[in-house]
Formats: C-alpha cells, structure tokens, sequence
C-alpha cells in the first residue's frame, strides 16, 4: 500500500471478519445471512482496496480499517441521527431547526456516487451557512460559501469533490443478484429528534423507499411527488402516520420492475 503522511507508515488493510450470532443466546447463528447486496469485488473495481488511500489521499475511508461493504452498516445505519449534515435542500423542522440527516450507507454511498444527478450536495460537516445549498457549495439564495462549525476550512463537499467513473444508471456496476430492483429496507433515514421525545414513532424520517430513491433524485419537485405517493421527507405529521401504519409507500404502483417507467427500465445503460 502506499506510504501516508509519513514515509515510514504505510496502510496495511486487514479485512473486516463479519460473524453472524444469535442475539438471544450470543451463539454463532445457523440462522440465513443477511442478502447480498453489493459486491466488494465490484467497489474494488475501483477502489483498488476499499478504504486505503488512493493516489495522493492521505486518510482515505476510515484509514482503511473498514474495507468491506457489510460492515458499513454497523455504523452507518438509519438510527443514527444527524451529526454530519444539514439537509442542504434548506428543510427546516417546526422550532426552525435546519434538518440534519443521519449518515445512512445507502443515502451517503448513493448521493455520493450519484452527485451528478443532485441538485443539492452531501457534505461532511455540520454545516454554518443553512438555507438551500448548491452542489458548488454555495448557497443559492445569495452565493454565500458552505462552512463547517466542526472543522473551519476543512468541509468535504462529495459531491462536487466525487465524480463516478462510470455510467451512472447501470446499478449492476455495484449491485449483485439483481438486489437493486426491489427496495427491501424497512428503516428510513432519521432527519430530527424532536426535543424531548423518547419514542422513534415521533421522529423526523426520510422513509425508506424515499431515502433511496432521492439519494441521487433530491429536487423539490421529487420529493413533493414521492409525499404524494405515501412517502415522509421530514414532516412530523406523515412520519408519524408511516411509523404507525396508516399510509405506507406505494412507489411500486408505478415503479415496479416490469413496468414501463420501472426501476429497470429507466436504470439501463445509455
């Protein structure tokens, strides 16, 4: 691997051991592995080794301890509130909070991957300047730069920072066993926590085919569509009816694989 920062450290990456165990009795579980649903193979195609530096990038992801697709999820997953980001699209919550998304693995790798497609970016920070961000960086009301709280003169804007080296649309460059023709995810993308509030039934989301859908798809006018079809983007009073059964998404009605606008028909090679 190549040396970083200094001439006598180089990254040796040491692959991540996944072991599956029953939760009840701490037991290696027999039970069916979670479904494949990207290939490290195929991240590699281009990563060469899944979080070791490339090229003249000093930390790359995680220093290179976390190599594999799997276990990003261990982490990187729906529960884990904010922090990172705030919605660049300038969605604010009822007390004027700027909504903050969690950094979920299919939202960030998607939006990152697919920054072509945004009108809003990903950034790694927790943002100064609120409002609606451009993918430049510069909010669109008056120009005025994307700054960090955290880390001043140090915000990651991926998506004008990443550009994908393939077609985008051709989600098999990643996917494996046809997995992305069917959202299965049963968790969304939390946005806020309203003060107070201990249960998840009343928390901000971005639902669940939603959070897919418009991680590379984020315009207004899309999110306005998928509310129309049962979809949450952060308003209290749909997320609250989602987590608590009374509407659901209904994307597949027009969505579905098979179908004229289906997601593997607009998803193809051009």
């Amino acid at each position: 691997m190549p040396p970083a920062q200094n001439s006598d450290l180089a990254y040796v990456p040491v692959k991540n051991a996944l072991y599956e165990f029953s939760a009840t009795t701490g037991a290696q579980s027999t039970a069916t592995a979670r479904r494949q649903i990207v290939s490290n193979d195929r991240c590699n195609g281009c990563h060469g080794v899944l979080g070791v530096p490339m090229g003249t990038e000093e930390t790359g992801i995680h220093k290179g301890v976390r190599n594999n697709a799997e276990g990003c999820a261990n982490c990187h997953n729906a529960n884990q509130a904010s922090g990172y980001t705030f919605m660049t699209d300038g969605s604010q919550a009822p007390d004027g909070t700027f909504l903050s998304e969690s950094y979920q693995a299919k939202r960030f790798i998607h939006g990152i991957h697919g920054g072509s497609m945004r009108t809003y970016p990903f950034t790694h920070c927790n943002n100064e300047v609120t409002g609606e961000i451009g993918k430049d960086g510069l909010r669109l009301s008056d120009g005025a730069p994307l700054t960090c709280t955290n880390a001043p003169g140090e915000t990651d804007n991926f998506t004008a920072e990443v550009a994908y080296p393939g077609q985008l649309g051709v989600c098999n460059n990643c996917h494996v066993k046809d997995s992305w023709k069917q959202d299965r995810s049963v968790l969304g993308s939390v946005v806020y926590k309203p003060a107070g509030v201990t249960t998840m039934l009343d928390w901000f989301v971005i639902s669940p085919k939603a959070a897919t859908c418009t991680s590379c798809h984020d315009s207004k006018s899309v999110q306005t569509h998928v509310k129309t079809v049962g979809a949450s983007f952060g308003s209290a009073t749909q997320d609250q009816l989602l987590n608590k059964g009374v509407v659901f998404e209904s994307c597949e009605g027009c969505h579905a694989s098979g179908t004229a606008i289906g997601v593997d028909s607009v998803h193809v090679p051009k």
